[in-house]
């Protein structure tokens, strides 16, 4: 028998994947998981019968994987875009990781998953603010998944890697005093609107505010352009390399399943 495989996906890095991760593998009863980052392409060596990845990058590669293994389930971390492109790597001022690029683009693959019975899309914001509701909805799509304890008491249980610990700032219980982070960093905002675009429509359908005028807050704000660590890696997503390395892995990907089955 072929273990279910759970794979977390995102809109971009640093979006709360570390966190669902942890929650996931301490009050789920998973067999085998990934101490901190894992492609879904390097399962080879991990057992039992229910397993966890996670990758927030590879939402590209999730429209065909999930066609071709039928025990893989997918969970998309949705976050509003402002949280994440103020998210920082490490300590310095303006280490920034993410940009609004790399959200629209990953968002995109999102909208092509809409309704897959074996795809799931957790809002960030409320896992932080209802862990218990979120561990319920996964609960009930995942219903082979055994509870051991709630989220909200997660943070008793975990033995997280160091390297979890860090992307999760610490090892707490499951907080919300991070979701407005943004408004710290309005001159941040700013510059990525200037750079990609309003993004007004997509806060407004995905529930982040009921209209555009959160950018009145903008209106005397200068701009701050500073260089994001995934600034390469957007302007190669719509690429011809990108379309042949997706083509090149999933094709691995199908042989090896049909090797594992015999086939």
């Amino acid at each position: 028998m072929m273990a279910k495989h759970i794979h977390i996906v995102a809109c971009s890095p640093r979006s709360g994947t570390s966190l669902l991760q942890e929650v996931m593998t301490t009050c789920f009863r998973i067999d085998d998981f990934c101490a901190h980052e894992r492609s879904i392409f390097r399962t080879a060596g991990m057992h039992g019968e229910v397993i966890c990845t996670k990758n927030p990058r590879e939402v590209p590669y999730m429209p065909w994987t999930l066609r071709l293994n039928p025990d893989l389930f997918v969970i998309y971390v949705l976050r509003d875009p402002r949280g994440v492109v103020v998210s920082k790597r490490g300590p310095s001022a303006n280490n920034y990781y993410s940009n609004l690029g790399v959200w629209r683009k990953f968002e995109s693959y999102r909208r092509k998953l809409e309704g897959h019975r074996r795809f799931l899309v957790i809002k960030y914001e409320e896992l932080v603010t209802e862990p218990d509701v979120v561990q319920e909805k996964i609960r009930s799509l995942f219903p082979f998944l055994e509870v051991r304890c709630s989220f909200a008491e997660f943070h008793r249980h975990a033995r997280p890697s160091e390297r979890t610990v860090r992307a999760m700032h610490g090892l707490r219980p499951v907080s919300a005093d991070r979701l407005l982070e943004w408004e710290k960093h309005l001159p941040r905002i700013r510059a990525q609107l200037e750079r990609f675009g309003d993004i007004s429509s997509e806060l407004v359908e995905l529930g982040y505010e009921p209209d555009a005028q959160w950018k009145d807050r903008l209106r005397d704000v200068e701009p701050q352009c500073f260089d994001s660590v995934l600034d390469e890696s957007w302007r190669s997503l719509s690429t011809f390399k990108m379309k042949y390395r997706i083509f090149r892995k999933v094709m691995v990907y199908a042989m090896e399943r049909l090797l594992r089955r015999g086939v």
